[in-house]
């Protein structure tokens, strides 16, 4: 986790001498905070509640109608859990996991709207098919929604195949490798609409 280096260290969750890794302190800026972390691998998650507990708040790693958070801190929008927590909750606030490293460092709880997770993160979007101008315009789409795109298709990379039709050598070794969904481009505008990736 980019500024978070070494390991934690304080009184507890509520102490006033707690400090983050870095030796960022922590104070009381998640305090009675919910924070849901979901879309990152184990070991950031780890960091993740490690700095929000010693800052006084709580962590689940699965949304609930008994436990509910007031934050997501999420690095993909693809992610399962993230998905089932969006049916749950349709107004909390979902960030990247920037926001936490800006609390600490501003030992406060910051305005989240800097920080917010785009529609797209953590997909990888390549394309089959398409003419030159509509190729064009579904790359920008999803690179302005935060997906990664790339002209290449990558099977330990790409998450989404964009097909305008089932047919060419991308498509077949998409399928092949069963390793990515094969769309089309009315998933990209159903995703905007959400604003998470579509299933």
């Amino acid at each position: 986790m980019n500024g978070f280096t070494g390991q934690p260290a304080g009184t507890g969750s509520h102490g006033s001498d707690a400090t983050a890794p870095g030796n960022f302190p922590v104070y009381s800026c998640f305090d009675s905070t919910n924070v849901l972390i979901c879309g990152y691998k184990s070991d950031v998650v780890e960091q993740l509640r490690k700095v929000i507990e010693e800052g006084g708040g709580a962590v689940g790693t699965k949304a609930s109608h008994r436990w509910q958070p007031h934050i997501i801190v999420c690095g993909s929008s693809c992610d399962a859990t993230y998905r089932e927590a969006r049916k749950l909750l349709h107004n909390v606030p979902v960030v990247t996991k920037d926001w936490v490293e800006a609390c600490v460092q501003r030992h406060k709880q910051l305005p989240v709207q800097s920080f917010a997770m785009r529609p797209l993160a953590g997909a990888h979007v390549c394309i089959t098919n398409f003419a030159a101008a509509e190729r064009a315009a579904i790359q920008q789409q999803a690179e302005a929604a935060g997906a990664n795109f790339s002209a290449e298709l990558h099977k330990d990379r790409c998450t989404h195949l964009i097909c305008k039709t089932a047919a060419g050598a991308k498509y077949k070794a998409a399928r092949d490798w069963g390793t990515c969904h094969l769309v089309q481009r009315s998933w990209l505008e159903d995703s905007l609409q959400l604003g998470y990736a579509a299933a």
